[in-house]
């Protein structure tokens, strides 16, 4: 039993591995036409590629973060933003 779990978890994880960039396909194609647009009109179609490749990783890098937060941190992070969602609804019932 102990052998399937682990073959279970590698498979898993290869899995993940080989699917994370196609899970970026359409935030990707929606934030970087954007992006372009406003931020990377200027440059050369080679510093274009080094942009995106760096914006690629950093989205990447952004969800490895979020993903690996601290529970307390992410309770935190939900009361602050319970509250900032209250003190908002307050302010507009005045």
């Amino acid at each position: 039993m102990n052998r399937l779990y682990q073959f279970t978890k590698i498979l898993y994880a290869i899995a993940i591995f080989l699917t994370y960039n196609l899970q970026f396909y359409v935030p990707f194609t929606l934030l970087w036409p954007r992006i372009c647009r406003k931020i990377l009109y200027k440059y050369n179609d080679k510093a274009k590629a080094k942009f995106e490749h760096v914006f690629r990783i950093g989205l990447i890098l952004v969800t490895c973060k979020l993903t690996t937060l601290d529970l307390n941190d992410t309770k935190l992070l939900k009361r602050d933003f319970c509250h900032s969602v209250e003190s908002t609804e307050s302010r507009q019932n005045l």
